[in-house]
C-alpha cells in the first residue's frame, strides 16, 4: 500500500488515481503522519444480466448441504427477534 503525504497527493493527484485505478493499488493520505483518507479502487460494478448469468451457472446444493441451510434457516428464525414494525 501507498502512503504519502497530503501535500504529495495533491501535487501528484493523476499519478495516483493511475496507480489506483490502472494497478489496482490503495493508497493512504496522511496529514502531520495521521491517515486522513484511504484512496482504493472502486468495487467493479455488476449489471443485472452479468448476476442472472452467475447466479444460472451457480451449482445447486446437494441434498445434504440443501438440509444443513434449511436448518439454518430455521434455526435463525427462532433466534432472531421479530422485526420491529415498519410502520411503529
Amino acid at each position: 500500500m501507498i502512503s504519502l503525504s497530503l501535500n504529495e497527493a495533491s501535487r501528484h493527484f493523476l499519478e495516483l488515481v493511475h496507480r489506483v485505478c490502472h494497478r489496482g493499488e490503495a493508497a493512504t493520505v496522511m496529514e502531520s503522519g495521521v491517515p486522513v483518507v484511504h484512496v482504493a479502487p472502486a468495487s467493479r460494478q455488476v449489471t443485472g444480466a452479468e448476476l442472472a448469468r452467475s447466479w444460472n451457472e451457480a451449482p445447486l446444493l446437494d441434498e445434504a448441504e440443501a438440509e444443513r441451510f434449511e436448518q439454518d434457516v430455521l434455526e435463525a428464525r427462532r433466534t432472531l427477534p421479530e422485526p420491529a414494525a415498519k410502520w411503529d
